[in-house]
């Protein structure tokens, strides 16, 4: 990302502000700072859901910024799996279903392999697949069924905005375990935004914002 800025009006000062963030592949990064700092903000940057008021924002040679909305969500697709703190689940569809429904965009027909894939991720959350519908889970259970779907098709970047605010601790570890060994193991980028220091622990480099600003090593100390 270069010289990026996210602000709503002309008058209204920026909610965030980067001069410049260089983020490898595979990298384990956590997000930190108190609430309003700008760090959800900065995953619908980095995921082409909002467009910077001013900058850029380039994975590897593909710049977010000067696609098309149609490209942007193809190329969302292919490469991001997103876990929503408020998880973006259709109540009335199974567990099952809500995990499938970004196969939907490629097609009606579900591929056998692929609905297998989805029972074995709900399996792994600790959802049980034979739920009528997810409205009537608990929310820890729909937090759960939100972090399957986004790794359904094992994209290469994660993004995901306080993925165990809903858990009780051992549920929030075993889901961490999940997500923080799948980046591991398949050289995934993992970015995490979270207020659990359990899991901002597990990220190899952290970043920390306030009113919107990166702050440095010193001002997190």
């Amino acid at each position: 990302m270069i010289d990026l800025s996210l602000g709503f009006g002309k008058q209204a000062a920026p909610i965030l502000s980067l001069p410049h963030l260089a983020i490898a592949p595979g990298t384990l990064l956590g997000v930190a700072g108190p609430s309003g700092s700008g760090k959800s903000s900065l995953l619908y940057l980095l995921s082409g859901l909002l467009r910077p008021t001013k900058g850029s924002v380039h994975w590897g040679d593909t710049d977010l910024t000067s696609l098309s909305e149609g490209a942007c969500d193809g190329w969302r697709r292919r490469h991001v799996g997103f876990i929503f703190q408020d998880f973006h689940l259709i109540g009335e569809l199974a567990p099952l279903e809500n995990v499938l429904l970004p196969a939907g965009f490629h097609g009606w027909r579900i591929p056998a392999d692929l609905r297998k894939r989805a029972t074995t991720l709900l399996d792994l959350v600790g959802v049980p697949t034979n739920r009528g519908s997810v409205a009537d889970l608990s929310r820890g259970e729909q937090q759960r069924v939100a972090i399957a779907r986004a790794l359904l098709f094992d994209p290469p970047i994660l993004l995901a905005d306080e993925p165990t605010a809903s858990l009780d601790a051992v549920a929030a570890d075993n889901c961490a375990d999940i997500l923080f060994a799948n980046a591991r193991e398949n050289n995934r980028t993992l970015i995490v935004v979270s207020h659990d220091h359990t899991v901002i622990d597990r990220c190899a480099r952290v970043l920390h914002f306030d009113k919107g600003r990166l702050l440095t090593k010193t001002e997190a100390a």
